[in-house]
């Protein structure tokens, strides 16, 4: 996987030229870009704005007005401590990580307290980004201190 995503990484890095040479789009405003720098936001990896992110959970859960203006005021927190976290440059890659996989832990576990029994069995089913190995590593199933539905008995 690691080779696979050096690979790609390499082949953007030399399609960039062509790209931006093709990309006719005037310069943000007040030319505050740098060479090499495009007037997109960076993304990394599927993570989706609070805005999409409620969207598709309002979609996925049925959520009432209430449950929605609650976890949008979770997830534009999510997204402000995600930023400091990432602009942190006193941590190490490895401190970075685990700020950041204790954020959507909590951030999961604050969303899923205000879910009714149904809403929560949809919400832990729901795919979560892959972040750990390949055997359905961090970030996959129930958030921490849940363990799923419990057993059903015969």
């Amino acid at each position: 996987m690691l080779r696979i995503a050096v690979i790609a990484a390499g082949l953007a890095v030399a399609a960039l030229p062509a790209a931006r040479a093709a990309d006719d789009t005037p310069p943000a405003p007040g030319g505050q870009n740098t060479p090499g720098q495009t007037t997109r936001p960076e993304r990394r990896g599927p993570r989706m704005d609070p805005a999409e992110r409620l969207q598709r959970l309002s979609e996925v859960l049925n959520l009432t007005d209430d449950q929605k203006a609650k976890i949008a005021s979770i997830l534009k927190d999510d997204q402000e401590k995600g930023q400091a976290i990432r602009n942190d440059s006193s941590l190490s890659r490895e401190d970075r990580r685990a700020k950041m996989m204790d954020l959507m832990k909590d951030s999961q576990a604050q969303i899923r307290a205000l879910l009714t029994p149904e809403q929560q069995q949809k919400f832990d089913a729901m795919p979560r980004p892959a972040r750990g190995p390949r055997d359905g590593g961090a970030g996959n199933g129930p958030p921490p201190g849940e363990n799923g539905p419990p057993p059903s008995t015969p």
